[in-house]
């Protein structure tokens, strides 16, 4: 039992003497503090925005065009808000030199008289046209006809069947063989 005395008081002296026993700070001492912060917090990659859809897209018979080019009401003017839905298009028909010749086909709803309609449908698919070539399209490429209210897409009988009515198409009548422009769609 005495040396387990002994040991346990050389044990002690060790601790306090060996560590230094404890030491009195005073104000003017230095003192180093070392702290460590949270971890940072590492926020997950943000998820890719999808691709926007397309607004205007060729397909094997059309160059399809997903918005509506808007109007003046009963005038064949091109409203400013529409022109960079034009400026789209522009950019798409002379992305396709194999589209050969595009006909531009204004329709209207059933509000009006046929003729007026007819009239109408015309003169605006032709202010397309102009556009169009004003924007750099070869001429040579481009025909126009207004079909009036003849070929409705969908019901005149709603306010948004009657939008839906109200329309320019872009059908292609004439394309190059594949191997004449390198390019097939």
């Amino acid at each position: 039992m005495k040396h387990l005395q002994s040991a346990l008081v050389a044990i002690a002296v060790m601790l306090v003497a060996g560590c230094g026993g404890v030491t009195q700070l005073v104000e003017a001492d230095p003192v180093l503090i070392q702290a460590r912060g949270p971890a940072p917090v590492v926020e997950p990659e943000p998820e890719p925005e999808p691709e926007p859809e397309p607004v205007v897209v060729v397909t094997e018979e059309a160059i399809e065009v997903r918005q509506r080019i808007n109007f003046e009401f009963n005038r064949a003017v091109i409203l400013p808000s529409s022109f960079d839905l034009m400026n789209e298009i522009v950019r798409v028909i002379q992305e396709h030199p194999e589209i050969l010749r595009l006909n531009v086909e204004g329709h209207t709803d059933n509000v009006g008289e046929d003729d007026y309609n007819l009239r109408l449908s015309n003169r605006r698919a032709a202010a397309v046209v102009t556009y169009l070539t004003e924007h750099g399209v070869d001429p040579a490429r481009l025909t126009s006809v207004g079909h009036g209210e003849s070929r409705p897409r969908d019901t005149n009988d709603t306010v948004e069947g009657r939008a839906q009515n109200r329309r320019v198409e872009f059908n292609i009548l004439e394309r190059a063989p594949a191997d004449a422009t390198g390019s097939d769609i």
